[in-house]
Parts: C-alpha cells; sequence; structure tokens
C-alpha cells in the first residue's frame, strides 16, 4: 500500500490511539539493466505468471525489460528511485 492517509485511517479504526506513516526515499542501485531485469523477470514474483501464460516469451520479456530499464534509469550502473512507507502504532 503507499497512500499514507489511507494507512492512517486503517491504524485508526484498528484501534491505535497513536501512529505515524513516514516516507522514505532512496535509491536502488544496480551493476546494469540487463542484471535488474533479470532478477525482475527470471527470479522475480513475475516469473510464475509469465510461465503461466507466455512461457516461450521469457527471454523476449526480459529484453524489453531491460530496454525500459535503461532507458528509464540508466545502462549501467542502473540508479533508480525507490520508497517506502515506514508505520508505527500504539495501543
Amino acid at each position: 500500500m503507499h497512500d499514507e492517509a489511507a494507512i492512517t485511517s486503517l491504524l485508526q479504526e484498528a484501534g491505535f490511539e497513536k501512529s505515524s506513516v513516514k516516507k522514505v526515499e532512496l535509491y536502488s542501485v544496480c551493476s546494469s539493466a540487463k542484471e535488474a531485469a533479470n532478477g525482475l523477470v527470471k527470479q522475480g514474483p513475475i516469473y510464475d505468471e509469465i510461465k503461466k501464460q507466455h512461457p516461450s516469451r521469457i527471454d523476449e520479456i526480459k529484453l524489453r525489460v531491460e530496454k525500459e530499464l535503461a532507458e528509464n534509469f540508466g545502462e549501467a550502473p542502473l540508479i533508480a528511485p525507490m520508497s517506502a512507507l515506514i508505520s508505527q502504532a500504539w495501543k
């Protein structure tokens, strides 16, 4: 979930009297777009779906993902922004 207001609301509905939600922004660094694409397509959670729906297209999909990553975040090294919401709550 990426909506700070929604998380805060859920925490309040769950009975937490005090809560905080903080967004942390960093960068993900990978040695290359090729390595990142391989991890996303051949080792990540999407791999099982690709195997089910288009098993013969895994390499084609990996090349497309690699191209998109390189265009958006650089060929080598690949540096992409990432963020997380850190929540704390007390009853």
